[in-house]
This record gives C-alpha cells, structure tokens and sequence, in this order.
C-alpha cells in the first residue's frame, strides 16, 4: 500500500477518533434530558468507534508488513512511531473491557479514551503529516554528466538492496529493461511511495546505479551475440559446405521454425548421428533466422 494510501487513512482513523471522543464528552459532560437523544449520542459512539477500529487495524497491519520488511536498523522516529502504534493497543483493550466488562471503572473510560486520541494524533503527525510535508522536497528524477561523475555506484547497489529489497525481489528490479527515462519515472515513483525512507539524494544513486548495470546487461548481450553468431558461421561453413554451396543457404529466407525443420532434416541426409549437435542445432538456427530477419523486405 502507498504512503499516501495509508497516511490518508491514517487522518482518517484520526478524524474518526476525535468525533468518537467529541461524542463522548457530550454523553459524559453535558448529558440530554431526552432519552432518544443520549440513546442516538451512544449509537452514533458506538459507530464511530466501530469505524476507528477498523482503520487502525488495517493502518497496524500495514505498518508491521513494512516494519518486518526492514533490513537495516529502525531510526529513532521510526522506533517512537512504532511504540506509539502498539500503545494504543492496549488501550483500545482496557476500554472495552470497562465498558463490556467492568462497569466499576467506567469512570476511566473518558480518560482511556483521550489518551488514545491523543496517541493516535501524534502518531499520524509524525507519519502522515510528515509526508505531506516533505511531498515537496522530492523533485524529478534526472542524472546531468556533473551528478553521474561525483555519484558512488557501489553506494547505489547497497541502497538498491536496503531499499528497493523491502517491497519485491531484486530479480524483478534487475530482470526490468527500460530507457534512461524509464528508469527515472520509476525510481520518482518508489521515492515518493517511500518517503521519507529514501531521501531524493538516495534516488539519484539508485538511478544511476540501476542505468549503469542495465548498461552492462545491454554490452555484454551483444558481446555474447556476436560470439554466437560466429560460431553459427563456422559450424555452416565447416558442416553444410559439403554438400551444396554456402550461397544456396545464405539466399535463402525462412523463419526459425523452417530453419529447425531444415536443419533437422540435413542432418537425417547425413546419416550422422553426431552431425550436429542439439547445442549446434539451436546455435545455426538462431544464426540462420537472423539473419533473414535482418534482411530487408523486398519491394513489390
């Protein structure tokens, strides 16, 4: 779930819990004559407090995903707002006690009820509200020659696995194929997904670390490319040449699967069990149809 996802749900689960309170102020310090009216005030309590319960589950839920995902040490405002989340806990707990339970002590219930207010208010000021404050703080996502010759792509890597580790694997991250720009509206949108966790800065090196291996992937695919297409020359011109001109070969246009049926059926003209082979197969199949994939369509 989005950081704005669950900071607007946790204002939400704030907002719920202040008219739950409100509400039982009205029942408690200024209680109405009319019976239907306290008997609509409790119901109205009751909803509410229904309602706030249900957003702080799904807020605790999420936030101990997040927090179990972590693999580097909890900050300090990290280790508050978790304090202040479980608090809250028992507290909720000790208040439906009274009330379904323990009606003695339901004069504590006001206060139970306000301290849980006010953990909740100060949990989401530390959480949501910081997060729309620093909303503005994340820019673009872009590289300039300046910003990749002072950048660290080892510090890149470990921020790729600290950070980008905690939400899906890193063979997805490292399995994507994307342009500069591409890989730029992503890491934007991971930044902004996980603020504060990955400061802009951090962006930059995980952007230019996830470039440069993309880079690397790219130069050593077409290294390996250009050594298979010339084992595929050497196997034609070492195994077909003996039976009929290289010409009548490399003329010819197939697809990869016409190519397979071709090869397989030099090879049963041959006799030779070991003519080719299945490695040898694949490797003049693959050379063969790329090449008449790369020729140009004739005109008509």
């Amino acid at each position: 779930m989005s950081p704005i996802i669950t900071s607007i749900a946790g204002l939400a689960a704030t907002l719920t819990g202040a008219c739950a309170m409100l509400l039982m102020l009205e029942l408690r310090g200024n209680p109405k004559k009319d019976s239907k009216a306290n008997q609509r005030l409790v119901k109205a309590h009751r909803v509410t407090g229904y309602i706030f319960i249900v957003f702080f589950l799904v807020i605790v839920t999420v936030m101990l995903s997040k927090a179990g995902s972590y693999q580097e040490e909890f900050s300090p405002r990290t280790i508050l707002h978790i304090s202040l989340a479980l608090l809250v806990v028992p507290l909720l707990l000790f208040k439906v006690l009274i009330v379904r339970r323990f009606k003695r002590f339901e004069k504590h219930v006001p206060g139970i009820g306000l301290a849980v207010f006010l953990a909740l208010f100060l949990l989401n000021s530390m959480t949501a509200g910081y997060y729309f404050l620093h909303q503005s703080d994340i820019g673009k996502m872009a590289l300039s020659k300046e910003d990749v010759a002072v950048l660290d792509e080892k510090q890149g890597q470990r921020l790729v696995v600290q950070k980008c580790g905690k939400c899906h694997t890193l063979e997805r991250v490292f399995k994507s194929l994307k342009t500069e720009q591409g890989w730029a509206e992503t890491v934007h949108r991971m930044v902004s997904f996980d603020t504060p966790n990955i400061s802009a800065s951090q962006g930059e090196e995980i952007l230019n670390y996830l470039i440069n291996q993309q880079n690397r992937r790219e130069r050593l695919a077409a290294e390996a490319s250009g050594l298979k297409g010339k084992r595929g020359r050497n196997l034609i011109e070492q195994k077909c040449s003996f039976c009929h001109g290289l010409d009548r070969i490399y003329l010819a246009e197939k697809t990869y699967e016409e190519w397979g049926e071709t090869v397989k059926n030099m090879i049963a003209y041959s006799k030779q069990k070991e003519f080719l082979s299945s490695q040898e197969q694949a490797t003049v199949v693959t050379f063969l149809s790329s090449r008449s994939s790369s020729r140009p369509e004739k005109e008509e």
